[in-house]
């Protein structure tokens, strides 16, 4: 594990910034053991990084968004019957 700046220079700030960069070091071993992930360590981390910010759409919104897009194309063919 490697810290390249601290953004606090007291000793509290330097604490907690050491113990949440363990904190997250230890989440990302969990969670590689957990997923049995298949790449190195540092292709879990960055699997997480890229992925951490993305929603996640539940069924309900899947379903949802069908509805809605086979509404709107019923609407523009109009109903033969």
């Amino acid at each position: 594990m490697r810290i390249k700046r601290f953004i606090g220079t007291s000793e509290k700030a330097v604490r907690v910034q050491l113990l949440t960069a363990v904190i997250a070091y230890l989440l990302v071993i969990l969670m590689y053991q957990r997923m049995q992930f298949k790449g190195s360590l540092f292709e879990c981390f960055t699997w997480i990084r890229a992925t951490l910010f993305q929603s996640v759409k539940t069924e309900f919104e899947r379903e949802k968004l069908r509805n809605e897009r086979a509404f709107m194309l019923q609407i523009s063919q109009g109903v033969l019957l």
